[in-house]
């Protein structure tokens, strides 16, 4: 019965489970602290922890809900194709418009506000354009891979138009994108001479803009600045919160940093998780990643078809590539970037679109199964014939 109503893979569940759970202990660790309570007047009207931890339980609710429909809509399906170019249009729209009407959140338009709905465009744009990409590796890759016209017409231009949207509200999120997509193309065996001209397009449009010195410009030099400099981080280090963690951690809900630590229940998530729980919950939630990853790669290595390999890969490299720019953030291996923990941090687009894609992932291991057990019975089905 339990297989039945679970058709994807077993190991991918289990790491969702875990990450759903960590987010939980999340939610209660930095659920309410001074900085949060000063942005939000909520906070001081009554919105207690319990009410906090309750709409994360709705919201984790909704994610797997999401992740199970989508696990049983066929990637195969012409409409599943349909929804998905759509939704690309749509994402593309959602750009425009909050570079337009957006709300500034942390110096950049981050949040766009439709009716009672407030969402992160970026978020969703960021997950279909890799949709995009990975259709068009495997329908046009023929067509891509004969002349540059084509690469240019099916790769370059809707990946441009997206990137140039997104630049100058959030760079590392374009820059998640590239690596994403140049992997991708490396993977599909798109003629290397038109990634390299791709690249030095990508290189000079950025030089260009920021020779015209454009909105976010001098964040972006300020933040690499202090990071060559070592004081990378505002208010407090978030370093300092995994060093105080020692091996086992201070327990969840007893962090110091998160105190006078900005935006601790989203861009530096993993430090405080380390304060609570220790090195050991760091290297733990590091390692479910990777089981992320190599689970993902087994399904995209067992399909056959072309689309469901790059599909499963694709959404796979964005997820963990999120995740290790987020810990390199709070170990101090990088500049800050403001991108969050995958299914950990706070953050209701990131977690449901994010879902959306391990349904789809999930999609595509239940067709491999599927295609296993009728090899299966083929083979059986032969032996029989030959004892005949």
């Amino acid at each position: 019965m339990v297989s039945k109503l679970f058709k994807g893979d077993k190991g991918i569940y289990a790491v969702m489970i875990i990450l759903a759970l960590l987010s939980l202990i999340a939610v209660y660790s930095t659920g309410i602290t001074p900085i949060a309570v000063s942005k939000n007047p909520n906070y001081a009207d009554g919105l207690n922890l319990q009410k906090i931890l309750l709409s994360q339980i709705v919201l984790l609710f909704a994610g797997f809900v999401i992740m199970f429909v989508a696990e049983r809509i066929s990637y195969k399906s012409k409409g599943f194709r349909t929804i998905m170019m759509a939704f690309f249009i749509v994402s593309i729209v959602l750009l425009v418009l909050l570079n337009i009407f957006g709300i500034n959140q942390h110096e950049a338009q981050r949040s766009l506000i439709i009716g009672p709905v407030s969402f992160q465009p970026i978020e969703i744009a960021k997950l279909f354009v890799i949709i995009f990409i990975c259709f068009m590796c495997a329908e046009k890759r023929t067509e891509i891979n004969a002349t540059f016209k084509d690469f240019f017409i099916y790769i370059c231009i809707p990946l441009g138009i997206v990137c140039a949207l997104i630049l100058s509200n959030k760079l590392s999120t374009v820059g998640i994108i590239v690596v994403t997509c140049l992997i991708l193309f490396t993977a599909a065996k798109i003629n290397w001479r038109y990634i390299l001209i791709l690249c030095s397009i990508a290189v000079v449009a950025f030089v260009v803009y920021l020779f015209l010195g454009q909105n976010r410009v001098d964040t972006w030099q300020a933040r690499i600045s202090n990071f060559g400099n070592g004081g990378n981080f505002p208010i407090e280090d978030p370093r300092s919160a995994i060093a105080a963690g020692g091996l086992f951690g201070s327990f969840p809900g007893n962090s110091k940093v998160k105190l006078h630590l900005n935006n601790a229940e989203s861009d530096y998530i993993y430090s405080i998780l380390v304060e609570e729980g220790g090195i050991m919950t760091g290297l733990f939630i590091l390692l479910v990643y990777i089981a992320l990853f190599l689970r993902v790669v087994k399904i995209a290595l067992a399909t056959k078809d072309d689309f469901g390999k790059y599909l499963a890969f694709g959404l796979g490299l964005l997820i963990t590539i999120q995740a290790f720019i987020h810990i390199f953030v709070s170990v101090g291996l990088s500049p800050v970037t403001g991108e969050q923990l995958p299914f950990i941090s706070k953050g209701k687009t990131s977690f449901l679109t994010y879902c959306l894609a391990i349904g789809i992932i999930q999609n595509i291991a239940s067709k491999n199964q599927v295609v296993a057990i009728e090899t299966l019975e083929d083979e059986d089905k032969d032996k029989k014939e030959t004892t005949i």
